[in-house]
């Protein structure tokens, strides 16, 4: 590792950094919950639907010393009729060595200016309480917390795990039991692209474009996570959820709920709630769900409460939008599920 008191270079990175990037990561972040492994890099930022994610890195008498990524995203709106591109600032790493030198600013910022070029609209992510005053100062905007919704099921225990100094050293992995090839015939049943149609009208602004093969490489594919798909009919809802220890507590988190706008959808999606909350007898259960009046009732006839309070605090930085596409500063104009911003 050449001396931090060398110069450094900034460039766009290409496929063959990444041997370099997955190890500058583990370097500088450790291995921690997300794998530092090719195939999530691969799942994460090649075979996204959305597109491949631009990079741009850092170096030093040619060792890598610094990495950002943006990851590519599209957002609908207008029912479903008009779309754009976006993107999400996502991982960043910087060589211990080389923290305080203002790389990771460089770098974010060079990929702003590419983006901007391209005619992508903005930038988004929910970043924590210790790095959004350096996005705030980069010209991110905060637009405000992502709603959850919570029912408790063990409040005594919740308690007890939120008072310990630290958390277990060993959390065991996501446990599915949906069989993979079960949930893509589900997922590509015919009732479920018309369901996905209905339920986009009912958005005006930003959502995520649902598709059998969006659904499939978010839920199916990710090796970072377990999630179980059910649905009990196709023309009526989907329910997807993860089912994990936190803190030493299970916790079932409810990431994408679809339900078709009818008395007959409420009910098959509240049926559908609580037959997973029966199998996986969580301590208490999560949801962060899209601003549709059908998916709050669901939640609400399942004993879940808002705690819009405790949610992910969600920021923009406007790019090259258009002048007639929804202002992504204002916090309605987006119908956000967990499963959009779970963080990897």
């Amino acid at each position: 590792m050449p001396s931090p008191a060398s110069p450094y270079q900034i460039r766009p990175g290409t496929d063959a950094d990444i041997p370099a990037v997955i190890e500058l990561m583990r370097v500088a972040l450790g291995e921690g919950k997300i794998p530092r492994t090719r195939e999530f890099w691969t799942w994460k930022h090649r075979t996204n639907p959305f597109g491949p994610s631009p990079m741009w890195l850092a170096s030093a008498n040619d060792a890598l010393v610094g990495v950002r990524l943006f990851m590519r995203w599209r957002w609908q709106w207008a029912g479903g009729r008009e779309s754009l591109a976006a993107v999400r600032a996502v991982d960043t790493a910087t060589h211990p060595d080389w923290q305080g030198k203002g790389i990771f600013k460089r770098l974010t910022l060079s990929l702003v200016d590419d983006m901007t070029r391209a005619g992508t609209a903005f930038v988004f992510n929910t970043p924590n309480d210790q790095s959004r005053p350096g996005y705030l100062k980069m010209g991110w905007q905060q637009v405000g917390r992502v709603s959850l919704w919570i029912k408790p099921y063990r409040p005594l225990r919740a308690l007890l795990s939120m008072l310990r100094a630290s958390a277990p050293s060993h959390t065991p992995a996501d446990v599915a039991t949906t069989n993979p090839n079960e949930a893509r015939a589900l997922l590509e049943d015919a009732e479920h692209a018309r369901l996905f149609a209905r339920v986009a009208t009912r958005q005006p602004g930003y959502a995520t474009p649902l598709s059998a093969s969006y659904l499939a490489w978010r839920y199916l594919s990710c090796p970072a996570a377990a999630y179980e798909l059910s649905s009990f009919d196709p023309r009526r809802g989907l329910v997807v959820h993860r089912n994990r220890m936190r803190r030493g507590l299970r916790e079932l988190t409810f990431t994408d709920l679809v339900v078709e706008s009818s008395l007959g959808g409420i009910r098959t999606a509240v049926a559908n709630v609580r037959a997973a909350l029966r199998q996986a007898k969580p301590d208490y259960a999560v949801a962060a769900l899209r601003r549709d009046s059908s998916e709050a009732a669901v939640l609400a006839a399942c004993g879940f409460v808002p705690a819009p309070r405790l949610g992910p605090i969600f920021t923009v930085r406007e790019l090259a939008r258009a002048a007639d596409t929804p202002d992504p500063a204002t916090a309605n104009n987006f119908h956000t599920s967990i499963g959009d911003l779970e963080l990897f």
